[in-house]
């Protein structure tokens, strides 16, 4: 290495320790623009809105929307239906004797469980907040003024509950099992 060289490297390294010890400002700030859930949730129409689309959050994920997961590859198993394509898991999960269910976030089949999982904890959680947006005192209604729809829609949501930890009992062999009073953080998988 020459003199130049290492004039240069030596200055690169006194600039760079410059440049990281003034830079010691804190870096947590806060996002005006991401609301808390319960301001996000605050009116009777948003209540009203995300219980009635935890429903539909629920059967898309249980029934495939334009995507039939799960579903197709669970029946090819239990010899329900016979496929001799690929699409949806019923290759490699529907031959005889069966394969190890290849549970690599890489593998193509790894969606067959990771959709219905995402989207049975997407309906889980909106139940949930839907709920805790009642108990603090929101009521539910199509307008301010109309009809109070507030027991019908907790019984939605907690129909929706059901579904969703029904299914992931019938799918999965582990669960987070957490409803509207489970402590944020504490949940633990179950059996």
């Amino acid at each position: 290495m020459n003199f130049k060289n290492r004039i240069v490297a030596l200055a690169g390294g006194v600039a760079l320790v410059t440049l990281a010890g003034a830079c010691n400002k804190d870096l947590n700030v806060t996002n005006p623009n991401a609301p808390d859930v319960a301001r996000a949730i605050s009116t009777p129409g948003d209540v009203r809105n995300l219980l009635g689309n935890s429903y539909n959050t629920w059967y898309i994920g249980a029934h495939g929307g334009g995507q039939p997961r799960g579903g197709i590859m669970v029946a090819v198993m239990a010899d329900n239906l016979t496929m001799a394509f690929g699409n949806f898991g019923a290759r490699f999960n529907g031959q005889e004797p069966r394969l190890a269910f290849n549970n690599s976030s890489a593998a193509d089949d790894g969606k067959n469980t990771s959709i219905p999982w995402d989207a049975m904890y997407g309906a889980l959680g909106a139940a949930n907040d839907g709920l805790n947006a009642v108990k603090r005192g929101v009521v539910v209604a199509v307008s301010a003024g109309a009809t109070d729809e507030t027991p019908q829609f907790q019984s939605l949501a907690y129909m929706v509950q059901g579904l969703s930890l029904g299914y992931l009992g019938l799918t999965f062999d582990r669960a987070f099992v957490v409803d509207e009073d489970t402590p944020q953080g504490t949940a633990t998988l179950k059996p």
